[in-house]
């Protein structure tokens, strides 16, 4: 989320974007329950709990989204973020959820490399 708000804020600084199970938007997964008590240990940290990037289509650098295939969480939103985002991709890796750096670490790696080479040429 934070790459995308500085992408935003400072496009002239971000030459390129990987971004990596995430989403546009808060994840609407967790309880209320769960909120209220994260909010009261956290209570001294002002934090924004729901947020939602609307201005996708602004982001004009090459993106690549890379989310594990099995994981469930973040499969739709990477896809609606990869959707939003006009020069961006999305790489669904084979064998993973939501750690796919280590649970498919070939794969991750290739996906990042290839995203490198390509917005290096």
């Amino acid at each position: 989320m934070i790459a995308l708000q500085f992408a935003l804020a400072a496009p002239e600084r971000v030459s390129s974007l990987i971004l990596m199970d995430t989403a546009a938007r808060s994840h609407q997964a967790i309880p209320n329950r769960t909120l209220i008590v994260i909010k009261w240990l956290t209570r001294r940290v002002p934090m924004r709990w729901h947020w939602r990037v609307r201005r996708l289509h602004e982001i004009q650098c090459a993106t690549r989204g890379l989310v594990g295939r099995e994981d469930a969480a973040f499969l739709r939103p990477s896809r609606k973020l990869a959707e939003g985002i006009p020069e961006a991709d999305l790489v669904l890796l084979d064998d993973a959820h939501h750690s796919p750096q280590i649970e498919s670490p070939e794969a991750w790696l290739a996906a990042v490399r290839q995203h490198l080479n390509r917005v290096r040429a």
